[in-house]
């Protein structure tokens, strides 16, 4: 059962307004990475609520706009300033991960405009200061034959996949380059499935739900973790029962006095991004992360459909990336990601000349590479999508599947070559 707490009109607008105060300080931090003019600016889109598949359109929990036909998408648009003689190419669309919003990418929105006529970042619907409505999904007639793990997982599909497309038509953009972080990049593989005619190229950037399996490389480091740290056996323990009771981070964060969660979230900045060390910069993420966290939870609710408790996909992206209809998908990991590469790697292996695979892997970073090392990171997606590179700083170390040990690879090329149109864990066991 979801946790849900009761939170006044008043105090939703008071903190819907401070959201927007602490996105407008990092947008104005954004200007100092990246060396070219860029303009910036934020833009809500309509998109009509009947295409979402919810049992009920009429609960929007933040009440944004005047328009009960209509929820909003918030995002953020930069074009760069700079003369451009190439022809104009397709967008970037950036798509956040999980507890994140359109903001994180606030170190490399200016930088990658350099390479992108227009780059968008998104808040996916039911985050940041896109519209919240409740997740109830309505049962998808199309998938009802399917079991009911699978139906599940589409049914909370939809409701991104749908929001994102209905976005993309209301901005009149035909075709993009998507790049989706961590659950986002699991969102951008399912969006890339339903509308491979609008994704010119995929960008992967650290993504849920990749690996088939638990891979024994990821497992000794969880093991490794537990042993030396109290606090990580302490997430763990509170994640599990989280999950159990179908609730979130974002329910136990609305559950303590704001101060206890700024603290909370002020601490878990200062470890996880030493590479922030600029207290005003600190403060500015701190806010947009407690804010967005602190609002009704409404799209956080989405990891137990997608991910399992040990946050591995319910219905797994490596089985399901190597058939999408897009020529190009690369992936981006930091060098000491706690986010499985071997899946990638896999993918890799699998697709052989029949896709342009790729993957990286940007040094000095975690999890949150794109804000741990900006500029590798930048120059990673910028080089991966084929655009013109500016000349400064490094590229990330391209790793291959020759280069690293990894399970079961011989089992799934062989499965792809004996013709295994859909493949699964159970015809895998039976390779």
């Amino acid at each position: 059962m979801k946790m849900t707490f009761w939170m006044s009109a008043t105090a939703i607008a008071a903190k819907l307004d401070r959201l927007r105060a602490a996105e407008t300080r990092l947008l104005e931090l954004a200007h100092r990475f990246g060396r070219n003019r860029a303009k910036i600016e934020v833009v809500d889109t309509f998109i009509p609520r009947n295409l979402i598949p919810l049992v009920s359109h009429d609960h929007d929990l933040v009440k944004l706009g005047n328009d009960d036909d209509s929820f909003v998408i918030h995002s953020v648009k930069v074009t760069s300033e700079q003369d451009k003689t190439e022809e104009v190419n397709a967008p970037l669309v950036l798509l956040h991960g999980y507890m994140n919003g359109a903001a994180y990418f606030y170190r490399n929105l200016v930088g990658l405009s350099s390479a992108f006529d227009t780059v968008h970042s998104i808040d996916l619907l039911g985050w940041g200061l896109s519209s919240r409505p409740r997740f109830e999904l309505k049962q998808i007639e199309e998938e009802a034959s399917h079991q009911s793990d699978t139906f599940m997982v589409r049914q909370a599909e939809h409701f991104f996949v749908e929001s994102l497309e209905a976005w993309r038509h209301s901005q009149g953009i035909p075709k993009m380059v998507l790049a989706g972080h961590s659950m986002g990049g699991y969102i951008s593989v399912a969006y890339a499935e339903r509308y491979p005619e609008r994704v010119e190229k995929l960008v992967l950037i650290s993504p849920a739900g990749v690996p088939a399996e638990e891979s024994p490389e990821r497992q000794k480091r969880l093991d490794e973790a537990r042993k030396r740290s109290l606090f990580f056996r302490f997430v763990v323990g509170t994640w599990s029962t989280l999950y159990s009771w179908n609730s979130t981070i974002g329910s136990l964060l609305r559950m303590l006095p704001e101060e206890r969660a700024y603290g909370s979230a002020l601490g878990y900045v200062q470890r996880r991004l030493p590479a922030i060390s600029d207290e005003e910069e600190q403060k500015a993420v701190t806010d947009y992360l407690v804010l967005n966290n602190l609002l009704p939870g409404s799209g956080e609710y989405c990891v137990g459909a997608f991910l399992t408790q040990f946050l591995q996909g319910r219905e797994p992206t490596e089985l399901r990336i190597p058939r999408l209809k897009v020529p190009s998908v690369s992936f981006l990991y930091g060098a000491q990601d706690w986010m499985d590469i071997h899946g990638a790697l896999r993918v890799e292996a699998h697709c052989g000349d029949e896709k342009d695979v790729a993957v990286y892997r940007v040094s000095n970073a975690g999890h949150l590479l794109m804000l741990e090392n900006w500029q590798e990171f930048n120059n990673g997606l910028i080089h991966a999508t084929g655009r013109k590179m500016n000349g400064i700083g490094s590229l990330p170390e391209r790793v291959t599947p020759s280069d690293v040990h990894f399970r079961d690879a011989a089992r799934i090329m062989s499965a792809w070559k004996n013709g295994v149109s859909e493949i699964s864990s159970e015809s895998l066991e039976a390779s």
